[in-house]
C-alpha cells in the first residue's frame, strides 16, 4: 500500500510555522532593540551657542540663542601739549653804552612825531627832527633839554634804523653836541672838547668826532674816541 506524500508533508508546515513564529520573535526584540537606542539619542544635549538648550524624548530639540558683544573703542586722550612762556628779554645795549630797543613792536616806520614821542618818553626833550628819515638804514635826532635857554644844556642824540627806535648815543647827557653828517648807513657826531677852566657852553679844544654805523644785527657800532667821563657831563 502506497502512502501520499500529503500526509508527510504536514509537519514540514509545522516547522515553518515555528520558523515564522521565530522570526517575528527576532523582529520584535530588534525593535526593542532599536527603540532603546532612540531613547539614548533623545537625551544628547548639543549647546550650539551661548544660550538655552532644551531636549525632548526620542528627539534633539536645540535651541540657540545669539549674543552679540558690543566692543568699545578705546579711549584715547592726548593731553595738551605744555608750551612754556617766552624767557624776558633784556633790550640790547649799544657800542656806544646806550640801549636799544628794536622799535616800536612794528615793521612800519614811525613818523617824525611818533619818533619824537619816542625821545620824550625818556625824559623832559626838545626833538630837532631836521634829519630824520624814516627810510634809512641809520638816521638821528639831537635832543636838548626842554626849555633850556643856555647854551650849556644837557643834550643827547638818538638813534633809529629803517624807523624804528634803536635808544641813545651813550648812557649819560653831554653838552656841545651836533650831528654834522648822516648818509643812511652811517651818522656822524661831534662833542666839545673843554679844556679846564672853559664854561660849560663854551669848549676850546678840538672837537671829538664819532662815526655810528649799524651792525646786520643791529647792533650800534662807534668809530672814534667818545669823550671820556667828565667831558660835557651833568
Amino acid at each position: 500500500m502506497t502512502l501520499r506524500l500529503a500526509r508527510t508533508a504536514r509537519p514540514r508546515r509545522a516547522g515553518a510555522a515555528v520558523a515564522v513564529a521565530a522570526t517575528l520573535v527576532l523582529g520584535l526584540a530588534g525593535c526593542g532593540a532599536s527603540g532603546g537606542g532612540s531613547d539614548g539619542a533623545g537625551a544628547t544635549s548639543t549647546t550650539v551657542a551661548k544660550g538655552t538648550t532644551s531636549t525632548s524624548t526620542g528627539s534633539t530639540t536645540t535651541t540657540v540663542v545669539a549674543t552679540s558683544t558690543t566692543v568699545a573703542p578705546a579711549s584715547t586722550t592726548v593731553p595738551p601739549t605744555a608750551t612754556s612762556a617766552p624767557a624776558a628779554t633784556t633790550p640790547p645795549t649799544t657800542a656806544a653804552g646806550g640801549t636799544t630797543n628794536g622799535g616800536g613792536g612794528s615793521n612800519v616806520p614811525l613818523t617824525a612825531e611818533q619818533a619824537a614821542a619816542k625821545v620824550k618818553a625818556t625824559g623832559d626833550w626838545d626833538v630837532e627832527l631836521g634829519t630824520y628819515d624814516p627810510r634809512a638804514r641809520l638816521t638821528a635826532v639831537l635832543a636838548r633839554a626842554s626849555g633850556a635857554m643856555s647854551a650849556a644844556a644837557p643834550e643827547q642824540v638818538f638813534f633809529f634804523s629803517n624807523g624804528q627806535y634803536l635808544g641813545p648815543a651813550t648812557k649819560t647827557e653831554r653838552t656841545a653836541i651836533s650831528i654834522d653828517a648822516s648818509s643812511g648807513e652811517q651818522v656822524v657826531v661831534t662833542y666839545g672838547h673843554f679844556a679846564a677852566g672853559d664854561p660849560n657852553c663854551c669848549p676850546s679844544q678840538a672837537p671829538w668826532v664819532v662815526t655810528f654805523t649799524i651792525s646786520g644785527a643791529g647792533k650800534l657800532l662807534v668809530s672814534g674816541e667818545l669823550p671820556p667821563e667828565g667831558q660835557g657831563q651833568f
